[in-house]
Protein backbone atom coordinates (compact mmCIF):
# COMPACT_ATOMS: atom_id res chain seq x y z
CA UNK A 1 0.00 0.00 0.00
CA UNK A 2 2.59 2.24 0.91
CA UNK A 3 3.89 1.91 -2.99
CA UNK A 4 1.29 3.28 -4.07
CA UNK A 5 0.82 6.05 -2.26
CA UNK A 6 3.99 7.05 -3.23
CA UNK A 7 3.48 6.73 -6.85
CA UNK A 8 0.46 9.14 -6.92
CA UNK A 9 2.35 11.37 -5.04
CA UNK A 10 4.59 11.46 -7.43
CA UNK A 11 1.97 11.74 -10.35
CA UNK A 12 0.36 15.02 -8.78
CA UNK A 13 3.81 16.40 -8.85
CA UNK A 14 4.43 15.69 -12.01
CA UNK A 15 0.70 17.30 -12.94
CA UNK A 16 1.67 20.51 -11.07
CA UNK A 17 5.34 20.83 -12.51
CA UNK A 18 3.45 20.25 -16.15
CA UNK A 19 0.89 22.78 -15.20
CA UNK A 20 4.04 25.81 -13.94
CA UNK A 21 6.03 24.91 -17.18
CA UNK A 22 3.00 26.04 -19.48
CA UNK A 23 3.22 29.10 -16.82
CA UNK A 24 6.70 30.04 -16.97
CA UNK A 25 6.17 29.59 -21.14
CA UNK A 26 3.61 31.85 -21.09
CA UNK A 27 5.10 34.07 -18.79
CA UNK A 28 8.23 34.07 -20.93
CA UNK A 29 6.28 34.63 -24.19
CA UNK A 30 4.68 37.26 -22.95
CA UNK A 31 7.99 39.02 -21.90
CA UNK A 32 9.45 38.84 -25.40
CA UNK A 33 6.14 39.90 -26.84
CA UNK A 34 5.98 42.71 -24.51
CA UNK A 35 9.62 44.15 -23.57
CA UNK A 36 8.90 47.44 -24.55
CA UNK A 37 6.03 47.88 -22.62
CA UNK A 38 5.57 51.41 -21.18
CA UNK A 39 5.19 50.66 -17.77
CA UNK A 40 7.65 49.04 -16.52
CA UNK A 41 6.65 47.44 -13.00
CA UNK A 42 4.53 45.27 -15.23
CA UNK A 43 7.72 44.43 -16.72
CA UNK A 44 9.46 43.67 -13.20
CA UNK A 45 6.41 42.07 -11.79
CA UNK A 46 6.16 39.51 -15.00
CA UNK A 47 10.02 38.79 -13.59
CA UNK A 48 9.46 38.23 -10.46
CA UNK A 49 6.27 36.01 -11.45
CA UNK A 50 9.35 34.07 -13.81
CA UNK A 51 11.65 33.63 -10.85
CA UNK A 52 9.04 32.29 -8.63
CA UNK A 53 7.76 29.77 -10.79
CA UNK A 54 10.88 28.76 -11.42
CA UNK A 55 11.82 28.19 -7.86
CA UNK A 56 8.69 26.30 -7.42
CA UNK A 57 9.72 24.20 -10.38
CA UNK A 58 13.06 23.19 -8.53
CA UNK A 59 11.29 22.32 -5.47
CA UNK A 60 8.80 20.20 -7.36
CA UNK A 61 11.47 18.28 -8.83
CA UNK A 62 13.68 18.38 -5.49
CA UNK A 63 10.22 16.25 -4.34
CA UNK A 64 10.10 14.32 -7.14
CA UNK A 65 13.75 12.68 -6.60
CA UNK A 66 13.13 12.43 -3.09
CA UNK A 67 10.01 10.34 -3.55
CA UNK A 68 11.42 8.12 -6.17
CA UNK A 69 14.63 7.58 -3.71
CA UNK A 70 12.19 6.50 -1.00
CA UNK A 71 10.16 4.18 -3.90
CA UNK A 72 13.62 3.14 -4.87
CA UNK A 73 14.35 1.80 -0.98
CA UNK A 74 11.08 -0.01 -0.49
CA UNK A 75 11.82 -2.02 -3.53
CA UNK A 76 14.93 -2.96 -2.32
Amino acid sequence: MRKEVIKEKISWYKLLFTLLSTALVACIGWLVANLDFPVKGVIFLNGLAIATISVGMSFIIYKIRYYLKKLGELND
